[in-house]
């Protein structure tokens, strides 16, 4: 998938992926994330979510339609100003409207949203890497939401789970989370899936202070198997 991943040997999987999958699929049941047909609204969403919730990026959504602005040619050409007042709802006003029209500018100068979906996953992350505002974990979202390709979203919530799962005083980067999902989860819709009940069990059981009891994924965490303290396993929100 990425030219890192390519180069890292993978080792048996201290995590069962595929069971981990399952459990939280048992449990929750399909979450369907990202529903939106529309490419550019997705792509512009997940701009807004930055630093916010998704009830306040949505708000930010609604104001651009209402105000016939999620159009990528429409918000290349949208005054600053505008854009502002229909994204305020989503926080970082400012920077945001700057950053939704510098990626409209962005996707407009390769030639739109069709020629860009046309190109090789590993070609379209670097051109989304390079757009202003778009860091590692925006790009992926793009590229699995929008683009439908087979990339592994690795945000706090993700890594809030895996790092409880994973043994203590080990080692446990962004780059060995992507490498095993990716090794264990193949499928765009079963990666679309899996982010999605990642981030429902990171705010249901799995929060900054974790309710171990009656998990679902207890009896494979080393957090919850070997009762290491809330305090002590504390990761980010």
């Amino acid at each position: 998938m990425y030219a890192a991943v390519e180069l890292i040997c993978v080792q048996p999987a201290a995590i069962d992926v595929y069971g981990l999958y399952h459990r939280l699929f048992d449990s929750y049941g399909p979450k369907h994330r990202w529903p939106s047909a529309d490419r550019f609204e997705t792509m512009g969403g997940a701009m807004l979510v930055q630093r916010t919730s998704w009830t306040n990026a949505e708000r930010g959504l609604s104001n651009l339609k209402q105000a016939s602005l999620l159009n990528c040619e429409r918000l290349a050409q949208a005054q600053l100003e505008s854009l502002g007042e229909a994204v305020r709802p989503a926080g970082f006003f400012r920077v945001k409207s700057q950053r939704l029209r510098a990626m409209a500018k962005a996707v407009n100068s390769e030639g739109g949203l069709d020629v860009l979906a046309c190109r090789e996953t590993r070609e379209l992350r670097r051109f989304l890497l390079s757009v202003c505002g778009i860091g590692q974990e925006t790009a992926d979202v793009i590229l699995l939401y929008a683009f439908g390709r087979p990339a592994v979203v690795i945000d706090e919530y993700y890594r809030r789970v895996w790092r409880r799962l994973w043994p203590s005083g080990t080692d446990c980067s962004d780059t060995e989370i992507r490498v095993r999902t990716a090794a264990a989860i193949k499928f765009v819709p079963d990666l679309n899936e899996l982010h999605a009940l990642i981030v429902e069990h990171a705010k249901v059981r799995c929060r900054s202070h974790a309710e171990c009891s009656d998990c679902c994924l207890r009896a494979d965490c080393y957090t919850g198997s070997v009762g290491t303290s809330n305090s002590a396993r504390a990761v980010p929100k």
